[in-house]
């Protein structure tokens, strides 16, 4: 039997093709809608950065308030969890650190919440020091897309970084987007397989600033029932 994952989320950009103002409006939109979907479905989503969370906090307190009471619900989870998503080769060791502190501990105090996952869905450049980093700061595991060596032939291994210490990372082989087309992923779940060390298939689906997908719900149980052998999770 195998299981995939699908796993729906968005990249928040903090500043990119718009500005800042832009990127918080065209979040709390797409908050307010994955809301809607996981009060109302079995729908679940993910949330990155608490950067947004923190403005969401402070300027949509009631939003706020529902965002909390699905992630206790587990239908919402924070993924990453750092203040802002870094381009791991630029800032210095002390700011990445400083950046995992001030964002784990913020989801630690407001919804009892220890993030698991260091989910660098789009880092520019994967520092060789971060295993060390990852797990001083908590990560048991890495999920990411960018800068995997060419040659790579499995989306799971054990990274070691330079003082020798391991953590568990994922690849994304079809990058952040695999599972965003339905009618394709009977293909995707071909593709990623071929790279895929257990019966465990990750299927991310989402990209930048990407609202979330009501059709995903009705999708996942017509592939339960059509496939037998291969069980789709949200």
């Amino acid at each position: 039997m195998r299981t995939i994952y699908l796993t729906p989320h968005t990249h928040y950009d903090a500043a990119w093709a718009f500005t800042k103002e832009e990127y918080f409006r065209i979040n709390e939109r797409i908050l307010e809608e994955a809301l809607g979907l996981m009060e109302t479905s079995e729908f679940k989503f993910c949330l990155e950065q608490t950067f947004l969370l923190k403005h969401i906090e402070a300027t949509h307190p009631s939003l706020f308030r529902r965002l909390e009471k699905m992630i206790k619900a587990g239908k919402l989870e924070i993924v990453d969890g750092q203040y802002l998503m870094a381009d791991t080769m630029l800032p210095s060791g002390e700011v990445l650190v400083r950046d995992i502190f001030l964002g784990k501990r913020y989801c630690k105090e407001k919804f009892g919440v220890e993030v698991p996952v260091a989910w660098a869905a789009d880092s520019f450049g994967m520092n060789a020091q971060l295993p060390q980093i990852y797990k001083k700061a908590g990560y048991k595991w890495l999920a990411f897309r960018r800068g995997a060596r060419a040659d790579i032939k499995e989306s799971e291994f054990l990274w070691k970084g330079l003082d020798g210490t391991t953590i568990i990372s994922h690849w994304f082989p079809r990058g952040y987007r695999a599972g965003l087309d339905i009618d394709r992923w009977e293909s995707t779940f071909v593709d990623l397989n071929k790279f895929a060390c257990s019966s465990n298939i990750l299927m991310p689906s989402g990209s930048g600033s990407m609202p979330p997908q009501p059709e995903t719900v009705p999708a996942v149980k017509n592939w339960n029932q059509a496939h037998s052998d291969i069980e789709m999770k949200m």
